[in-house]
């Protein structure tokens, strides 16, 4: 829940602070590109520290998060956010790396694993809502609904 949370209050402030052109402050925009990256370094980190184990379920978590980057990618260049054009790309791909070299060098204890499994579950569903769902930029319903059946069986693969 705490994922879901942070993520919507930053989609809130971005879109309360948004200038007459749609654009949100500089200083917002880099807030912005900055909580992405630790997201996503936690994503990375979930990679090769996972409450799940064995190679297909790490295959599917894998390529679960990498069509969510897709999307992720997708929200901030449809933006127009300028400070991600010029380098919030290279310091979320940076963060990627970062998080997953922060995996192979450190453990933590299996309850925080959890913990951080949940933020980003929480991350996962706000992120996809505030792309897929969006107000008045014309989000789609079946592509939705088709998404989300097969991200349930890749859950039920996962988990079960």
């Amino acid at each position: 829940m705490l994922g879901f949370v942070l993520f919507y209050g930053l989609e809130y402030l971005v879109a309360a602070s948004a200038s007459s052109e749609g654009e949100p402050s500089r200083a917002l925009s880099s807030f912005r590109i900055t909580a992405f990256a630790g997201y996503s370094s936690l994503i990375a980190y979930l990679l090769v520290h996972s409450v799940w184990s064995g190679g297909p379920s790490l295959a599917l978590y894998a390529l679960a998060m990498a069509f969510h980057f897709l999307l992720v990618e997708h929200s901030f260049d449809g933006g127009d956010y300028g400070a991600y054009k010029s380098r919030g790309r290279w310091i979320l791909a940076l963060a990627v790396m970062a998080g997953w070299s922060a995996g192979m060098l450190t453990s933590i204890p299996e309850q925080w694993l959890a913990r951080i499994t949940g933020f980003v579950c929480g991350g996962v569903i706000m992120n996809t809502l505030v792309v897929e769902l969006p107000e008045g930029r014309g989000g789609r319903f079946w592509p939705f609904v088709l998404a989300a059946a097969a991200y349930s069986v890749v859950l039920i693969v996962v988990l079960g």
